[in-house]
């Protein structure tokens, strides 16, 4: 009687695999669903990145004009300076028109006060960072 118990025992046990196998074959490929999603979600915004950090976007840009600076004045509204050849034409942009506000000779660009705050910065902490520093 005891081949019997082991037999039915091993055949019981058996079952009891072969079931908690179909159960947990769904939520296995759920899973793995799962986490397929997510890699083609993180590579789709690497290759975003990528391509910001690239300047792709920017490629489409006319030789002839050159934005060199704009300002928003309003939800709607923004002030921008373009570069036309030898010309910087500073416009008005609204969403129903664009109005040439002046027209000047090309100039130089000025560094950005945020240039400048970071080289500052930049300056300041490498200065506290030297170990021959005055403190």
């Amino acid at each position: 009687m005891s081949a019997r118990r082991i037999l039915c025992g091993a055949l019981c046990a058996a079952s009891l695999n072969a079931q908690a196998q179909t159960v947990a074959a769904p939520a296995a490929g759920m899973g793995q669903m799962l986490l397929g999603l997510a890699a083609v979600i993180g590579l789709v915004l690497a290759l975003a990145w990528v391509a910001r950090r690239l300047g792709v976007a920017n490629q489409t840009q006319s030789p002839l004009l050159r934005r060199i600076a704009a300002l928003s004045v309003g939800t709607r509204e923004r002030v921008m300076i373009l570069e036309a050849g030898e010309q910087w034409l500073v416009l008005g942009v609204t969403a129903q028109s664009i109005q040439t506000l002046h027209v000047m000779p090309k100039g130089v660009v000025p560094e950005s006060p945020a240039q400048t705050l970071a080289g500052g910065f930049a300056a300041l902490l490498q200065k506290a960072r030297s170990p021959h520093a005055p403190r």
